[in-house]
């Protein structure tokens, strides 16, 4: 540039200053810094990281909230399966025995229906508890049991305070035998001028065939009774089909005529021996429709109104009979 040119971009400069006032000076230069690039790898790394923080920081917190709902002092337990109950087959049933004892063949042979319970290395002769199965028992057995009666079959044992006979207290419920319903009974006498007791209980079911189960002790505690509750908790009868009890009694409301005979409607009792009385209790107010043959309703001689016992094979009526209780 020379010196005319020079002249001319001074006086330029001068007039654009004296219209626009004086000019400002150039702000900084600050050179662009280049961003550097990550490695395309990194993006999902930094992602799974988070995945990984969320998640673990969600399981966290379930944890403490748990905690915090807890009352304190609150523990863990594991609940165990039941141990099952060893148990023998004893005819169709099969018997459960409390440690230490066990069950035995008892009896004539040809009767076939006895066992005992008795501890394990008991003598030939003993038998704490009596296992009876009605049903293979010979036919004047099978029709002549009473479930009231204690015993059950024979004639009781005798227990004398003095010179006279200790009066017995029964107590009477229905509960469960080897999974089936059952008449329990429990007589118990005390002589007090000789400090001595006798006990007599037994269980029977209620189908076809008939599980009995019964015994007597004199001054020997709750031994037998404790086994005799843990025989009949823990095993296992079969499951009848018949509509019938094995045996029952009750008060006659109703005779129907069918084609092979009759059907009454029994109104079912329990004959309670107790305190050297005799009593009918009636616990259940519903009557039972039993099917009698026209030849067994006759040679009964029974009518309306009358107290009567009955036998049947779990279908229909063997035995029926006027009832009329002893004192034993």
């Amino acid at each position: 540039m020379n010196d005319l040119e020079d002249r001319i971009a001074n006086a330029l400069n001068a007039h654009v200053d004296h219209e626009l006032g004086s000019r400002r000076p150039a702000p900084p230069f600050t050179p662009p810094v280049r961003e550097r690039r990550r490695p395309t790898w990194v993006l999902p790394l930094t992602v799974a990281a988070c995945v990984a923080a969320i998640v673990g920081g969600t399981v966290a917190a379930s944890r403490l909230l748990g905690k915090h709902d807890e009352a304190p002092g609150t523990q863990h337990t594991t609940v165990a399966s039941p141990t099952p109950v060893p148990t023998v087959p004893v005819s169709d049933a099969r018997i459960a025995l409390p440690r230490g004892w066990t069950v035995r063949k008892a009896g004539a042979p040809e009767r076939g229906w006895g066992w005992c319970i008795v501890r394990t290395g008991a003598k030939a002769n003993a038998c704490t508890v009596s296992l009876l199965r009605i049903t293979s028992a010979p036919t004047e057995i099978a029709q002549s049991f009473d479930v009231d009666s204690p015993g059950v079959i024979g004639d009781p044992p005798q227990f004398v305070c003095g010179n006279v006979s200790a009066p017995r207290t029964e107590t009477y419920a229905v509960r469960s035998f080897g999974g089936q319903p059952a008449q329990w009974r429990r007589w118990d006498a005390d002589c007090a001028s000789t400090g001595h007791s006798l006990r007599i209980e037994q269980w029977s079911d209620a189908s076809v065939p008939t599980w009995v189960m019964t015994g007597s002790s004199i001054d020997a505690g709750s031994t037998m009774s404790t086994v005799m509750a843990y025989v009949a908790k823990h095993s296992e009868l079969r499951v009848t089909t018949g509509p019938y009890r094995a045996m029952d009694r009750g008060v006659i409301r109703a005779v129907h005529a069918t084609t092979a005979g009759v059907r009454i409607e029994l109104d079912r009792t329990v004959l309670v021996r107790s305190g050297g009385t005799i009593r009918d209790d009636n616990p259940d107010p519903a009557t039972y429709d039993y099917a009698v043959p026209r030849a067994i309703r006759t040679g009964a001689h029974v009518k309306v109104g009358q107290r009567v016992r009955l036998w049947t094979d779990g279908h229909t009526v063997r035995k029926l009979e006027p009832d009329v209780p002893t004192s034993s």
